[in-house]
């Protein structure tokens, strides 16, 4: 039994192997005309991005699509939802291999698709993150191209020509939004919705006060960029003081898993004792449940602290 699952296990990780490669050969072929074509976007598709969400299930779809354009791998909503697919379907096909049951292949599936999220939002997290830690800087410069006499959208795109990435993308982004005819307020709020920083969200409230009021911009971000970096001094000494925390939720949120997955494994005859009755079936379902929510917990209250 064990040679047969394993001569399935070598014959499907080829089969694998070889569509993700032809799938990265055919998408390195192809040619940049969606790309460009995504970089422009019509003037409808740029008022539905604005307007604010009218169902929630419009908020959960903005949600993801923004998810994976901070991954800032390029990767669209339809290409998230396929290694979603991809990912949870091969995790179920090995599941179902190693324990020859239906709720294996259950497991493996769910587990198959929460990995690929998870390593979105741990990509979307260190986009922001360096957005963050460029951000006290590229105000600076943005300050002193004002200083030149330029105006805010000349300002932006000689800013993005000397801030690094992904900050030079984020004012490349304002400009264009600019250029569309759209007032520096609501361009920057709609790009401060979609970063979902705060430092950058300050940034935004600034030249909407500036837009309203007047006043010399240059001193007021010169100030922004002063307290952005106080703020990242100060966030660094919090992350230092609670990262035995971080550790230990992390440690706590894992061990569980990796248990379950040990046992099903090496000690299958006890694994499968959950399933024999209704009441090991759902003790198992409780376990489950309780671990999910707990996951979804500390990720809500990590991702919370990463944006602040």
């Amino acid at each position: 039994m064990l040679s047969e699952s394993t001569g399935l296990l070598l014959i499907f990780g080829s089969v694998v192997a070889f569509l993700v490669l032809g799938y990265l050969l055919l998408a390195a072929l192809l040619p940049a005309e969606t790309e460009e074509v995504a970089d422009e976007p019509t003037l409808v598709e740029a008022a539905a991005a604005v307007r604010p969400a009218k169902s929630w299930s419009e908020r959960l779809d903005r949600r993801f699509d923004r998810m994976m354009r901070g991954t800032n791998w390029g990767l669209t909503a339809r290409g998230g939802i396929e290694w979603v697919l991809f990912v949870g379907s091969v995790l179920a096909v090995v599941g179902y291999l190693l324990t020859r049951r239906v709720e294996g292949a259950l497991a493996g599936f769910l587990f198959g698709a929460m990995l690929p999220l998870a390593v979105f939002a741990a990509a979307q997290n260190r986009y922001r993150a360096a957005v963050r830690d460029q951000l006290a800087d590229g105000c600076s410069q943005l300050a002193r191209s004002l200083r030149a006499g330029l105006s805010l959208e000349a300002a932006l795109e000689t800013a993005a020509g000397y801030a690094p990435l992904p900050l030079s993308d984020v004012f490349r982004n304002c400009g264009k939004r600019l250029a569309m005819g759209l007032t520096p307020p609501v361009a920057f709020h709609a790009v401060a919705e979609e970063l979902q920083l705060t430092d950058f969200e300050q940034v935004a409230s600034v030249i909407a006060l500036h837009s309203r009021t007047g006043g010399d911009l240059p001193h007021y971000l010169d100030r922004v960029a002063t307290s952005i970096r106080d703020r990242q001094q100060f966030r660094g000494y919090f992350a230092s003081a609670t990262s035995l925390s971080v550790i230990s939720a992390g440690f706590v949120a894992v061990t569980p898993i990796i248990l379950a997955i040990y046992y099903a494994v090496s000690f299958p005859e006890l694994f499968n004792n959950f399933f024999k009755d209704r009441f090991g079936m759902l003790m198992l379902l409780v376990a489950v449940v309780a671990q999910i929510t707990g996951m979804i917990w500390v990720a809500l209250l990590l991702r919370r602290q990463s944006r602040y």
